[in-house]
């Protein structure tokens, strides 16, 4: 009896083990489902808050000029009709569109002259047919819900970052399995690429290459015609969006290749080979847009490209490091550590990458006015590192074998040291962004200026990657058009005699935009004036008139009554005279300061409260009338101090026509074509509308 207890005891404390381990695998196998999930949030939680929380805090839309260009292609196809945006620019066309397309004739070279750089950026950007029509059906949609054109923008990157997250979360999925794909996603989520290319913008090139990771996740292990169905009616379309869907499609027929090849099925590799090439020919020949963008790539020198971007692989590979040293190492110890992570599915998707980045040394990316070294090489090597990452979490997944929680402890302490090590680099671009895109954008309010042009004027753009595309969008499309620095110098005469333009459009100056001019790390809207936290003082200052009278636009985003003061103005004579101002707490309104009639006074010094105080307009000697913001007519001089720095100097703003466009780089003879008497017709909405002596004659 007594053994027989021992022995049930005994197998009781065998019994609570085996639950307990049971208890310990189920909490595991539980963990790994999930952590796939978890890492999709992890990946895509930056990026919703970098879109969203830049979007919030600029004027305009986040990617500034590459937003707005987008947004007006979107708008187009709602002018124009979809198929008619397709189509090449005749009469039935906008007549801004038919001017630039007149004005600058298309080029089949990249050796051409700075002016016809800028000739080009005007017509390949705004007017002629475009190769993004399938992005571009999305911003036309998303722009019939009405939203402000900065927030329309929001969504549309939402939109490309979820299918690119999907995309890209696919692949993993099938070369890894669910648990490292989830690691691997978490690496990436603060991945920072030195490029213009990379996870922190979401336009149409991002959206192909996320959907063709997911394609050609279709295509890992496939050796029959069904399976590559979805590959073949998927990269046709995508090209739709990107040429770069052409070279990824010649990414999947390689890795078709390789996949029969361990068969030994020559037969069908031929076939495969022989198809998908005549599946690339079709996509080219079907799409005029993108065939001429192909063409373009024959006018260069192969080799002088190959030499410039090897020149410039150091550096690339230096910053990478430098900005993403948690995930370098890791993949490094990957590479090393190969029989722990080796994977045949994502060695197949990591050479047929390595294959494309070593061919996309050849290709140098020419932007209008600038030249990208390693553009495409940049876009191929974070595809290469969504693999490398997957490989990686592979990894640290093969350290958690055993059901030992320090295993999961140790793991866990890896990852968060690759994210922390990769985020202050990621979230400084939340700064960085909105404070190198200075210029702000209101739609509506540029709208408003332009009503007051008569139908059939014209308007000269001083001024190409924002004013051209934001005065479109607010309906300038139907006036006509002149690039200014498209035209050469020689011929800009004679353009200006025959088309008489009745206005000159540049945006307002960069400087007025203080927060972002001064590098400011809040949370505050970017916007033009001068804001009371950051600033103390403003000085007005008038040369040639003395100042009968001044208005100024304050704005009171406090919730208290605050106190302009005590401010200052001085006579010729030298006398002075102290004052102060009440502004109402959540006011936006133009308060008129008097001043003597009979002083002489030049000079007058505002100083602001620290509070969320701003000056956002100063007429002198001018009243408000709801399009003017700031003294053009009378030669005047605004200036600001940082705030707590009495030693810095004052940075000023001479508010001329002449001063405007010369900061632009406007050709003089511009100027000259300004009236004189109220030059501008409306400086709102970020966009400054200057009339020309031609008028009244228009």
């Amino acid at each position: 009896m007594r053994i027989w207890k021992i022995t049930e005891k005994s197998l009781q404390g065998e019994e609570n083990i085996d639950t307990n381990v049971s208890k310990k695998v189920n909490t595991r196998t539980t963990f790994f489902q999930r952590l796939f999930l978890i890492g999709i949030l992890v990946f895509l939680l930056p990026k919703l808050t970098l879109i969203l929380s830049q979007t919030q805090i600029m004027d305009q839309p986040r990617l500034g000029d590459d937003g707005l260009a987008l947004m007006w292609r979107g708008e187009q196809i709602n002018v124009m009709g979809f198929g008619a945006s397709r189509k090449p620019i005749d009469e039935t066309a906008p007549r801004a569109l038919r001017d630039i397309t007149k004005l600058c004739p298309q080029l089949n070279t990249y050796n051409v002259t700075d002016n016809q750089k800028w000739c080009e950026r005007a017509a390949r950007g705004f007017a002629r047919p475009h190769y993004f029509n399938g992005s571009n059906i999305l911003a036309a949609a998303l722009l019939k819900f009405g939203l402000e054109v900065k927030w329309t923008f929001a969504i549309y990157e939402v939109v490309i970052l979820t299918f690119a997250t999907l995309g890209f979360s696919y692949l993993l999925l099938r070369t890894v399995g669910p648990p490292a794909a989830g690691i691997g996603l978490m690496l990436l989520s603060f991945i920072n690429v030195p490029s213009a290319q990379g996870l922190h913008q979401f336009v149409p090139s991002v959206l192909v290459m996320g959907l063709s990771m997911g394609l050609w996740a279709t295509l890992i292990g496939c050796q029959t015609w069904k399976g590559v169905t979805v590959a073949l009616i998927g990269f046709p379309l995508l090209s739709l969006f990107h040429p770069i869907a052409i070279l990824f499609a010649g990414g999947g027929v390689l890795i078709l290749i390789i996949e029969n090849l361990k068969n030994s099925n020559f037969k069908r590799v031929a076939k495969i080979a022989i198809i998908g090439s005549l599946t690339l020919i079709l996509i080219m020949m079907a799409t005029k847009s993108v065939r001429d963008v192909i063409m373009m790539e024959f006018t260069t020198s192969f080799v002088d490209n190959f030499g410039q971007n090897i020149s410039a692989l150091p550096n690339f590979f230096f910053n990478f490091a430098y900005y993403n040293s948690g995930l370098t190492i890791l993949f490094i110890l990957s590479f090393f550590m190969l029989k722990r992570s080796y994977n045949r599915s994502g060695a197949v998707i990591s050479l047929v990458l390595i294959a494309m980045m070593l061919i996309s040394l050849t290709h140098i990316s020419r932007y209008y006015t600038q030249t990208l070294e390693l553009d495409l090489f940049s876009r191929f090597f974070l595809c290469f590192a969504l693999i490398t990452s997957g490989i990686s979490g592979k990894l640290i997944l093969s350290f958690l074998d055993g059901i030992h929680k320090w295993r999961i402890y140790v793991a866990s302490m890896v990852i968060l040291a690759s994210l922390l090590a990769g985020a202050p680099a990621w979230f400084n671009a939340l700064w960085h962004n909105p404070n190198r895109r200075v210029s702000t954008v209101n739609i509506s309010s540029i709208a408003e200026g332009l009503e007051a042009l008569p139908d059939d004027s014209t308007i000269a753009y001083g001024e190409i990657d924002i004013a051209m595309p934001s005065v479109f969008l607010a309906g300038g499309h139907n006036k006509g058009a002149i690039p200014i620095k498209g035209i050469a110098p020689s011929q800009l005469a004679g353009v200006l005699n025959e088309r008489r333009p009745y206005a000159v459009v540049t945006p307002q100056f960069q400087r007025l935009n203080t927060l972002a001019v001064s590098q400011n790390h809040s949370l505050s809207t970017r916007e033009y004036g001068i804001n009371g936290q950051y600033h103390d003082a403003v000085v007005v200052g008038s040369h040639k008139k003395r100042v009968q009278s001044l208005f100024v636009k304050f704005v009171n985003y406090s919730k208290m009554d605050q106190i302009i003061g005590p401010n200052l103005y001085t006579a010729q004579n030298g006398q002075q005279q102290f004052w102060n101002i009440t502004v109402p707490n959540a006011a936006e309104k133009w308060i008129e300061i008097k001043l003597p009639q009979e002083l002489d006074i030049r000079n007058i010094t505002i100083i602001l409260p620290d509070a969320q105080v701003w000056i956002k307009g100063i007429l002198v000697n001018d009243k408000p009338n709801g399009q003017v913001n700031w003294p053009w007519s009378n030669n005047s001089m605004v200036g600001w101090r940082k705030r707590g720095d009495t030693n810095s100097v004052v940075q000023a703003i001479t508010f001329t026509p002449s001063s405007l466009l010369h900061n632009w780089g406007v050709p003089q003879v511009i100027s000259q074509t300004i009236r004189l008497n109220n030059p501008v017709l409306s400086d709102k909405g970020g966009i400054v509308l200057m009339i020309t002596k031609y008028g009244k004659k228009n």
